[in-house]
């Protein structure tokens, strides 16, 4: 099987250096992807110039680059994987070849990982937020799935890159429709446009386990220990990251949040 893993990563000033995270991110999945005999590519160029967005677009937006690598180029692959810049891969990690099968592949955050957050109260209200995001769209909400991890096969690619580019550009061109529980337009990300053109489509969804995308923001460290990759995603993802003498002493939650604080102060 033949696959590829891929990070974007389009900086605000393309002046600046990757951070930190960045850096130990790439080399993990570089070195990872190497011991298995996977092809690897990190990009952070913008593949898109001048008329092929919209003037007024903020062309940071990472849907532009990800939906980029879906092209023709690249069909010879079996699956793809897209892998957030923000997520380390263990070394212990297995193979992620062996759980590829179908047409997409990603974790269903919304119902996996809600046994495993430490506030359940927090997770049930990004369930319902989900909820709303399924319902605007009109697909089965308990497969709505995080982008942060996805694999897509040659079929799913071809209808992503075919179709994307209308779903992408209404946030420009609609006002935003009245959405509970969430603030915007539910086109400005990735996330809900891939799960709108993957669930109402015929092609085959496959939940990847939650250990392939684990959510440094609600996971309990029990469960982190689990994981095959930790997604340091949000203020307090990161600032566990960054602050590694906390990692193994206190769950993200309440008393991340005054870590923080007195981290400020």
């Amino acid at each position: 099987m033949k696959v590829l893993i891929y990070q974007i990563y389009i900086p605000r000033d393309l002046k600046k250096k990757h951070d930190k995270l960045i850096e130990e991110s790439t080399s993990s999945f570089k070195a990872y992807a190497d011991y298995y005999g996977m092809d690897y590519m990190f990009v952070t160029d913008p593949p898109f110039k001048g008329d092929e967005i919209p003037k007024d677009a903020d062309w940071r937006m990472q849907f532009y680059w990800s939906m980029d690598l879906c092209k023709p180029e690249l069909m010879h692959y079996d699956y793809t994987v897209h892998v957030d810049t923000d997520i380390i891969v263990k070394l212990t990690a297995p193979d992620i070849r062996e759980e590829l099968k179908g047409d997409f592949l990603a974790v269903r955050e919304a119902i996996d990982l809600i046994e495993h957050f430490h506030t359940p109260i927090s997770a049930l209200r990004r369930a319902f937020e989900y909820r709303n995001a399924a319902d605007f769209y009109g697909f089965p909400w308990w497969n709505y799935f995080n982008a942060g991890v996805w694999a897509a096969s040659p079929a799913a690619r071809k209808l992503i890159w075919e179709n994307w580019r209308e779903d992408a550009f209404k946030i420009y061109e609609e006002p935003a429709p009245p959405f509970p529980f969430r603030i915007g337009n539910p086109y400005n990300s990735d996330q809900d446009i891939l799960n709108n053109l993957i669930h109402n489509s015929d092609l085959e969804f496959n939940p990847l386990s939650w250990k392939w995308n684990a959510l440094s923001a609600g996971l309990k460290h029990s469960s982190l220990k689990e994981a095959y990759a930790i997604h340091y995603c949000a203020k307090r993802g990161k600032f566990l990251y960054n602050n590694p003498e906390y990692r193994d002493k206190t769950p993200l939650s309440k008393e991340v949040i005054k870590l923080m604080e007195e981290q400020m102060q």
